[in-house]
């Protein structure tokens, strides 16, 4: 693959993420179609669409120096930039293996991929992770740490906002407070479920960020 052809396609898919987060954004928010219908802002208290936001936010930030980048007015995108979108993959990457191996399997496929959620849960993660793995860490300057803790933020923050909710309403168990049921077994389970949400944040951190090296080592011999 040119180089050239290269920054093509970096830029269509960063361009394709932000439309389909704006998107599916729109049909949550407006039209809450999506897993239990949702609608307005409450639809931002989950985790997936807040993954989705913010990774639409790091695309769009990526597109500016994209085109720069592809006309040749700057020689490559920063690192903290980079570092950025990785940060946004890892949130919706989480998303998307948690509907395939656990919501899925609850609620039904047929309902995780149905309206805005077919995007949210489905199509943004796999582009995003194609345009990660494949055109994500082009020059290598990325390091694995501290890159693959930052990825770990958006969870550690969800997380903590979560459970401080869930606490001060004594709401565990109650759907009202506690939506993903992480606290139905009582408050001792709450840090359990942080820890091991925490292990599997990252150990998604460092599969992307690995695979990613790896691909693009032996696809263009760097």
């Amino acid at each position: 693959m040119s180089n050239k052809t290269s920054k093509i396609i970096t830029l269509i898919l960063d361009i394709l993420i932000t439309i389909m987060v704006i998107t599916s954004l729109f049909m949550m928010v407006l039209g809450g179609t999506g897993t239990l219908s949702v609608q307005g802002l409450d639809a931002f208290k989950y985790f997936t669409v807040d993954s989705n936001a913010l990774m639409g936010l790091c695309a769009l930030v990526l597109v500016p120096f994209d085109i720069l980048v592809l006309l040749g007015k700057k020689e490559k995108t920063p690192k903290a930039i980079k570092v950025l979108f990785h940060i946004g993959l890892v949130g919706v990457t989480l998303t998307l293996l948690t509907v395939l191996f656990f919501l899925g399997i609850i609620y039904g496929y047929q309902n995780m991929f149905l309206g805005a959620n077919l995007f949210m849960h489905l199509l943004t993660p796999v582009t995003a992770l194609i345009r990660f793995i494949f055109f994500g860490n082009d020059e290598g300057e990325m390091q694995i740490f501290p890159c693959t803790i930052y990825g770990t933020i958006p969870m550690i923050i969800y997380g903590i906002v979560y459970f401080i909710n869930v606490g001060v309403h004594g709401g565990y168990g109650d759907v009202n407070y506690d939506w993903y049921m992480f606290g139905a077994g009582g408050p001792w389970t709450a840090p359990l479920i942080f820890l091991a949400m925490l292990s599997f944040t990252y150990g998604i951190s460092f599969l992307t960020y690995f695979v990613s090296k790896k691909v693009r080592k032996k696809l263009y011999k760097q």
